[in-house]
């Protein structure tokens, strides 16, 4: 199908029918965007493409075919500014069609034979011919899945093994256990890419020390990385991240289903956040007209830091959850020291087959058992540390919740200990004391007899 007439001119309503014909659509967010985004669709499947990538692919078209004056084609073609324009491009058929997406009690993963579905009470595998759906193309993962029961699973994968390492407690057997599930809830609540308003949260991995010291190495970074195998992830550099920015989510695509802030400073502005984490994300490039993706089909959001993230009211806590994974891996012992290989690169296809399992049942413990709740007095610490000083984080272990003290002798008490390290005002150490009552979600009150004052967290 030509798009030019006999003087070899391009005809803008014969490119439009010949992009149409080859499943060439327009493709909107929501009713208020005013311009259009491009995608093809070939059989169930969709690509997003921009304009560059169009001209490419006419350009593509023309050199397979054999005839004169090619060169002036594509001479038009590419002089043609007018032509791949938004503006000719609202001449394309919407897309009108459903794309395949979780929904509140299950989770669709799309491998190469087939799509597995998940829900809270079983994992399945299905042909692509039984879903009226469409799929983005780039989420199809490379790989022909086998379906394992969880025992199998467990026994076969060595990423379970680098979970359960990072979970591993001092405390005892249950609090590693209880840790594991907590971090197998969050893994979940990333993978299931349904949207709810009601529990929308931001996904926050950290270190465990709680010196003020940044430490690699503890394998933040590898979580995503396994998420990426099965979920598109845009990754931001958050060192040079500057949320004040029009174009600070520009990297996000049409197909992006979390956007991964990689390593953020200790003085990160999470507030910045929350539209992107409760309302939607907006989308900005550079030359290009801004794009507002709708909460419902908004990606998620993960951090990865060494810090603990500012913030600790209610409008804080209810935007994110946190985990510390432990030190068992560091800059000195990495999971190539112990497994004497790198993950994702020297798998075979068993191993590839027992990752993508664990991760297909880890999404159906999340869906059975949404997130799992634990206390991680590490977490309060470094959030008590960016908010006072290293001194007070070792003097407040002695202050008891319920428990009534006298402010004026506690200062005191303070003062000769930490007189070298951490002078202080009587107002700073109110000040402190407020700050660890509200990171501990309690209430500070105060009073007074004569002279002394008193307080209580509780």
């Amino acid at each position: 199908m030509r798009f030019w007439d006999d003087k070899l001119k391009i005809e803008p309503i014969y490119l439009i029918n010949f992009l149409a014909k080859n499943g060439f659509q327009r493709f909107k967010y929501d009713d208020k965007e005013l311009k259009p985004n491009i995608i093809q669709q070939v059989d169930n499947k969709l690509n997003p493409f921009n304009e560059h990538n169009l001209l490419l692919f006419c350009c593509n078209y023309v050199k397979k075919h054999e005839f004169e004056d090619k060169s002036v084609v594509l001479n038009n073609l590419v002089k043609g500014t007018n032509l791949l324009t938004n503006r000719s491009l609202t001449a394309l058929p919407e897309f009108n069609s459903s794309i395949l997406r979780d929904t509140s009690s299950s989770s669709y993963f799309p491998f190469k034979n087939g799509v597995v579905e998940v829900k809270s009470n079983s994992i399945s595998l299905n042909k692509y011919g039984e879903f009226e759906k469409f799929v983005w193309e780039k989420h199809i993962i490379d790989h022909d899945v086998k379906v394992l029961s969880l025992n199998k699973t467990l026994e076969t994968s060595v990423f379970y093994k680098f979970l359960k390492d990072i979970c591993e407690s001092s405390l005892s057997h249950e609090a590693s256990r209880n840790r594991y599930e907590r971090l197998i809830s969050m893994l979940g609540y990333l993978m299931h890419n349904y949207r709810d308003k009601s529990n929308s949260k931001s996904i926050i991995f950290m270190d465990d020390k709680i010196d003020g010291n940044p430490n690699g190495g503890t394998g933040k970074g590898i979580l995503l990385d396994a998420i990426d195998k099965l979920r598109k992830v845009t990754k931001i550099d958050g060192k040079s991240l500057d949320l004040n920015q029009r174009f600070a989510f520009q990297q996000v695509e049409l197909d992006t289903e979390i956007v991964q802030f990689d390593d953020v400073e200790r003085n990160f502005n999470f507030e910045k956040l929350f539209p992107a984490i409760t309302e939607g994300v907006s989308v900005e490039k550079k030359g290009k007209d801004k794009i507002l993706i709708p909460f419902e089909k908004s990606p998620k959001i993960a951090i990865t830091t060494n810090y603990a993230i500012n913030g600790s009211g209610s409008s804080h806590r209810r935007r994110k959850l946190e985990f510390d994974l432990t030190s068992y891996y560091s800059d000195k012992y990495s999971p190539y020291d112990k497994f004497n290989h790198l993950f994702f690169q020297d798998w075979d296809t068993e191993q590839w087959n027992s990752f993508y399992n664990l991760m297909l049942h880890i999404t159906r413990f999340y869906l059975k058992n949404d997130i799992v709740e634990y206390n991680s007095e590490i977490l309060e610490a470094k959030h008590v540390l960016n908010e006072t000083s290293q001194c007070f984080v070792e003097f407040v272990k002695k202050i008891k919740i319920g428990v009534t003290y006298n402010k004026n002798e506690l200062y005191k008490k303070y003062v000769e200990a930490y007189k070298e390290k951490d002078a202080i005002s009587p107002n700073r150490f109110t000040k402190y004391l407020k700050s660890l009552a509200e990171i501990k979600g309690k209430k500070y009150s105060e009073g007074h007899s004569n002279s002394d004052y008193y307080f209580e967290i509780r």
